[in-house]
């Protein structure tokens, strides 16, 4: 099935101040069928459907897709693990998983020019505990990540505490209360889409 997972994942934490971040290399099973069904999938602009985007660099792809809600359970223990001293609520995981929708994030090089900022910088919260973004651009393909900042108050400015670095088929879960943000710079995605899979939770 498409959205299978690895039988033997194996997670990373990384500390980023008093938060942390889990990355989760090789996560699904059948990468290559996830990355099609982004492929051939419709994607929007913010001129056909300007709340899905919201904040979205590009365009975004949003599918129903039933077979999604076979990760809950693997995000459910990921959502427990002891440090994110965030507190889980079955009934918020349950609630968000039952309407999971197939979200990616699709940015080419125009478009990173067309949106003009040097830095991409959001928070996914409050309502939504977590998120997770899933790199589905091939190894040749991948370039920047996702950076995770701080707020440097004496300055007045965002500081670069952590990149996560794209790879083909890599999973990063985070508190959706971190300001983080796509890294993509000018010269970045001139042969091919940006490809990230995105969930909220």
């Amino acid at each position: 099935m498409m959205f299978d997972l690895n039988h033997e994942l194996k997670a990373r934490v990384v500390k980023v101040l008093d938060k942390q971040v889990i990355e989760i290399e090789n996560f699904y099973k059948n990468p290559d069928e996830v990355r099609k069904f982004a492929l051939e999938a419709k994607k929007y602009t913010r001129d056909e459907n300007e709340d899905l985007l919201k904040s979205v660099v590009g365009r975004r792809v949003c599918e129903d897709n039933l077979e999604l809600t076979k990760l809950s359970s693997v995000f459910e223990q990921l959502c427990n693990h002891p440090e994110w001293h965030i507190d889980f609520d079955k009934e918020h995981h349950d609630y968000y998983w039952s309407g999971m929708r197939f979200l990616v994030n699709v940015t080419n090089n125009q478009e990173i020019l067309n949106d003009g900022r040097d830095i991409i910088m959001h928070v996914d919260g409050p309502r939504n505990k977590w998120a997770c973004v899933i790199y589905l651009n091939l190894l040749l393909e991948c370039e920047g990540g996702t950076g995770f900042y701080s707020y440097v108050p004496e300055f007045d400015k965002i500081k670069l505490e952590y990149m996560s670095d794209m790879k083909y088929n890599k999973a990063v879960l985070y508190d959706a209360n971190m300001i983080h943000g796509a890294i993509m710079e000018k010269n970045m995605f001139k042969h091919c889409d940006r490809l990230v899979q995105v969930m909220f939770m």
